[in-house]
């Protein structure tokens, strides 16, 4: 039994080893700053904050990766959602088209946070 258990402990330390070596790309691409958010929108001072200190590591391309991001298989599940965050919305490309200068932005923005879309599950 005691056998048995040392070698699944084994296989599976193995395993984690092996499995470093598959590392995701983790990158923060070149943004222009004319194509943030605050330089089209007018934002109050807090909500500016907001926005920087929540969305911005998964939802930007400013991204300031954990610790846990650079360790597998936590680093595959980082990066996917990171990379899902920027497909869906990407702040600092927000002002790609004229929609988005609007506040219909905003108002999507916000029922995104509303319904918690952004975090993968629903709250309520």
């Amino acid at each position: 039994m005691w056998l048995w258990i040392r070698r699944l402990m084994l296989a599976a330390l193995v395993v984690l080893a092996v499995s470093q070596v598959f590392r995701p790309a983790r990158t923060n691409p070149l943004t222009d700053p004319a194509r943030e958010i605050d330089s089209n929108l007018t934002l109050d001072p807090p909500v500016a904050a907001v926005l920087s200190r929540s969305c911005n590591d998964c939802h930007s391309n400013r991204t300031v990766w954990p610790w846990y991001s650079h360790v597998a298989p936590a680093s595959w599940l980082v990066v996917s959602d990171v990379n899902r965050g920027r497909k869906a919305l990407n702040s600092p490309n927000g002002a790609r088209t004229e929609q988005n200068n609007s506040s219909s932005f905003l108002a999507r923005l916000a029922k995104k946070l509303r319904n918690a879309r952004c975090l993968g599950f629903r709250t309520r």
